[in-house]
């Protein structure tokens, strides 16, 4: 619940920058941006996707508990630093090394390639979206 709250709270403080933000020097608008970006990418898009889609989660097998969510959120940070700068084909090398990294749970496991294509595809999708919010709109 206080977790929650204190997205609803930078979301209520965001709203007001953005509309002094005109006061702001530029490159303070910029750090804003790239902040709220960065922030935005992490955690909350972490909780919709266990929200929606933690119910399909393939029994947990060997390895790290907990990895693939840190995973995604160095994916997600990655994705939306490459946007900022502006490096878009490098995001495709990102996926793949990723997918390479996975290749023999993808193989042998159904319920896990689905599950993996889910959460990149996501993580994919809300990066795109939030620079797309925040910097073309």
């Amino acid at each position: 619940m206080l977790d929650q709250l204190c997205h609803i709270l930078l979301l209520v403080v965001v709203s007001i920058l953005y509309h002094v933000t005109f006061f702001l020097p530029p490159s303070w608008v910029s750090v804003l941006r790239i902040s709220v970006l960065l922030l935005c990418a992490a955690k909350p898009v972490s909780v919709m996707f266990t929200e929606l889609f933690g119910r399909f989660r393939p029994m947990p097998g060997e390895g790290t508990e907990g990895a693939g969510k840190v995973i995604g959120y160095l994916e997600r940070l990655i994705l939306v630093i490459l946007m900022v700068v502006g490096e878009y084909g490098v995001i495709g090398w990102i996926i793949a090394a990723k997918t390479f990294a996975r290749s023999r749970q993808l193989a042998d496991s159904q319920a896990f390639c689905e599950y993996f294509l889910v959460g990149t595809l996501l993580s994919i999708l809300s990066s795109i979206s939030l620079y797309l919010v925040l910097y073309r709109w």
